[in-house]
């Protein structure tokens, strides 16, 4: 009776193990182990802080190829809002011309100090490649841009990269990023200190 009573535990356990093994990655705030996807730092003062799925922010990735040349892009906005708030980490290819999207994350992507990009750029720079250009675009509809300042090596970093499978068989490069820049507009400039971002890109 007792090894029958054990028996039917360790199957209960299998079955366990099997519903619950594949954890997904769903790319929405985790209610047990804080956000998936998010973006915080210090601008000029005030905290700036962008969680993918709540308070109506959204998180999304597109790409962009001119001519030879391609753009990898993730975004944080506040969808009910007309888009506002909102900023933008662009991040160079790491070559021209562009290759298989897979081999071109793999190979821009990687653990890393990166420079921003500079002023005046055109895509068929090579000196260029693999270079970060962040935008923000305050509450006012103020355009604000990395690519009107100067930086210095190191202020832009990728510390750590998972690759990470869903359960329904998608494939992420989730990146964890330390940063800090100069962000000009028009007429005026801001800070953006200690800022920390987990984002991704499937491919």
């Amino acid at each position: 009776m007792k090894t029958k009573s054990n028996s039917l535990l360790i199957l209960i356990f299998v079955l366990i193990c099997i519903t619950f093994g594949c954890k997904k990655e769903s790319l929405k705030p985790e209610t047990n182990n804080g956000p998936t996807l998010y973006l915080r730092g210090n601008l000029d003062g005030d905290t700036l802080f962008f969680v993918a799925g709540l308070n109506s922010i959204t998180s999304s990735t597109y790409n962009i190829e001119v001519d030879t040349f391609r753009y990898f892009n993730f975004q944080f906005e506040k969808k009910d809002n007309w888009g506002i708030p909102s900023i933008e980490i662009r991040f160079n290819n790491y070559k021209s011309p562009y290759s298989d999207l897979k081999t071109d994350l793999e190979n821009t992507f990687k653990v890393k100090s990166y420079l921003f990009t500079d002023p005046g750029f055109q895509g068929s720079d090579p000196y260029q490649f693999s270079r970060v250009t962040i935008t923000y675009i305050d509450s006012l509809s103020y355009i604000y841009n990395s690519r009107n300042s100067y930086h210095d090596l190191g202020n832009f970093q990728i510390y750590k990269i998972e690759n990470i499978t869903t359960c329904d068989k998608k494939n992420y490069l989730k990146l964890f990023i330390h940063f800090e820049c100069i962000l000009n507009s028009s007429k005026t400039f801001v800070e953006l200190k200690n800022a920390e971002a987990v984002i991704a890109f499937e491919y």
